[in-house]
């Protein structure tokens, strides 16, 4: 087997660098305002969408009941949402599915229920253990996401009423456009009388 070669790394002024180096020394020298200078094709410009944000900041939060005990959690960022799911699988590693109980811990339930829940699970008799936990996460993601299912179908329902009345507005348009030429035609066919 042929020997492997290293990968060449280049500054962002595409010198290469010495790979003894540490990348730190070796972005040590770079400006950032350099990027201004660099032309960014159309393609490339991407823009986040503020409007989930601002839905999220109304979001009363969703209550739920476990043990006896009635908590809020509130819906995650669908970033988080799909790395809370994928870390809670079946097919992650157990370290991963705990760090996925915990990351829900911290950022989706009510500062209370945190603690209630936090409080519960170190404490060595309380039967409580994180596949509880886990199960209680779940259930939650899978609330959310049916809840975006129906979102979706309202939102498919909603530009499908938008083409409709466009196609509507189009139709009209066209009809007042052949009426118009109609008459115009009808004017100019009639001979013009004299007098």
């Amino acid at each position: 087997m042929p020997p492997r070669t290293k990968a060449k790394v280049i500054t962002p002024d595409g010198d290469p660098v010495d790979p003894e180096l540490d990348a730190v020394d070796a972005l040590a020298d770079f400006d950032p305002e350099q990027l201004d200078e660099i032309a960014i094709p159309d393609a490339l410009v991407f823009q986040s969408d503020e409007s989930a944000a601002e839905e999220r900041k109304t979001d009363p939060g969703t209550p739920f009941e476990f043990d006896g005990n009635r908590y809020i959690a509130y819906r995650p960022k669908d970033a988080v949402m799909v790395t809370l799911l994928a870390a809670g699988s079946m097919n992650a590693t157990m370290a991963d599915q705990v760090q996925a109980v915990l990351q829900w811990l911290d950022h989706c339930l009510e500062p209370l229920a945190k603690m209630a829940l936090q409080r519960r699970i170190y404490d060595r008799d309380d039967h409580l253990e994180w596949e509880d936990l886990a199960a209680v996460m779940t259930g939650l993601l899978q609330h959310w996401e049916d809840q975006d299912l129906t979102r979706e179908e309202r939102r498919s329902k909603q530009l499908k009423a938008e083409r409709q009345k466009a196609l509507e507005t189009a139709r009209a348009s066209r009809a007042k456009a052949e009426v118009a030429s109609v008459a115009g035609r009808g004017a100019a066919s009639r001979p013009r009388s004299r007098r």
